[in-house]
């Protein structure tokens, strides 16, 4: 049976909390494959690298891909899904858990900091990972909303 996305409620992709090089691919329930995100080697043929288990390839390799969206549809193609996937935000949340930032990426240490003064910047040794979980930060969400009403007009 094929399986076809037309949103990107269904197939996500989350980074892993332990390498923040991986991130895995997941339709519902299932779990599609992984993304290794190679983009610091600066290689020209793709820095988003995609496994899956189901690749014609015996040791699993999907291929390398310009963005990490790319390789989730072709692990997606793999398993029969034929995925439209938009790009997602990229926030961040605190390693220890809580809340769901705005993100900020500063070029030094390649380090994930919230854009808000809520997010527990003021504790020195904070750290946080990326993810694509929804904002949960009230913030945060403020400032959306208020720059989603300034762009309507």
């Amino acid at each position: 049976m094929k399986r076809t996305a037309r949103q990107t409620t269904n197939l996500r992709i989350t980074p892993d909390e332990i390498n923040s090089a991986k991130h895995d691919v997941t339709w519902g329930d299932d779990h599609l494959g992984v993304i290794f995100d190679e983009t610091p080697a600066a290689l020209s043929r793709g820095g988003w690298a995609a496994w899956s288990p189901k690749a014609e390839s015996r040791d699993g390799i999907v291929g390398f891909f310009p963005t990490k969206e790319a390789a989730a549809a072709a692990i997606a193609k793999t398993h029969g899904i034929d995925a439209v996937l938009e790009e997602q935000e990229e926030r961040c949340t605190p390693m220890a858990g809580g809340k769901v930032h705005t993100m900020a990426r500063y070029l030094v240490d390649e380090e994930a900091w919230p854009l808000c003064r809520s997010g527990g910047m003021d504790s020195r040794g904070t750290r946080y990972r990326s993810t694509t979980e929804p904002l949960s930060c009230t913030a945060c969400l403020d400032n959306a909303q208020r720059r989603a009403r300034r762009a309507a007009g």
